[in-house]
């Protein structure tokens, strides 16, 4: 299975050790939240909220 952009992005983010990602909500995001989101349910990112602007 190929990993996308978003999978490999949140992916290093967890190898880094990040904890926390601040962003604004929106189409172009869509991806990175979603993969997120998988991530937080197989054990990895602490918190996803997705709240708009």
């Amino acid at each position: 299975m190929e990993l996308s952009g978003a999978q490999a992005l949140v992916g290093q983010l967890e190898r880094d050790g990040v904890r926390h990602v601040f962003g604004v909500p929106g189409v172009q995001l869509d991806h990175v939240l979603d993969a997120l989101a998988r991530a937080r349910a197989a054990g990895g990112a602490d918190r996803v909220h997705r709240r708009p602007a």
